[in-house]
C-alpha cells in the first residue's frame, strides 16, 4: 500500500476506511482510502492507554475521522490480540440433520 500525504491524496479518494488495532497496551488507528492510482494510507496514529481509560483514548483517536455527516459512512474494522479473544466453532447435530457451526464468545 502506498503510503502519500496531502491533501491531494486525500480528496482523490473515492473509498474510505477505517482500521483499529486495540493491543495489550496500545491502540493503533490508521484509516486509508482507495483512489485512482490504488490504496493509500491517509493516517495513522498509535497511542498508549491504560485499561480504564480505553473507551476515552479510543473515541479521542476516531472522533476526528468519523465526522457527524451521515452521508460518509466509513467502515471501521476492528482488531483484537488473540490470547484476548475466545472463538470456537463446533459442529453440531441435531435431529439427524447437520447443523451450521455456532460461533460462540466469552
Amino acid at each position: 500500500m502506498a503510503r502519500r500525504s496531502g491533501a491531494l491524496a486525500e480528496k482523490l479518494a473515492f473509498h474510505r476506511a477505517i482500521g483499529v488495532y486495540v493491543g495489550d497496551q496500545e491502540v493503533t488507528v490508521c484509516q486509508v482510502a482507495l483512489g485512482p492510482l490504488g490504496p493509500v494510507e491517509l493516517s495513522s496514529q498509535t497511542r498508549t492507554y491504560e485499561a480504564e481509560t480505553l473507551p476515552g483514548v479510543l473515541d479521542g483517536m476516531l472522533k476526528p475521522l468519523l465526522p457527524g455527516r451521515r452521508s460518509f459512512r466509513a467502515p471501521v474494522s476492528i482488531g483484537l490480540p488473540t490470547l484476548r479473544v475466545f472463538f470456537a466453532s463446533r459442529p453440531l447435530q441435531l435431529r439427524d440433520k447437520d447443523v451450521a457451526a455456532l460461533n460462540m464468545r466469552t
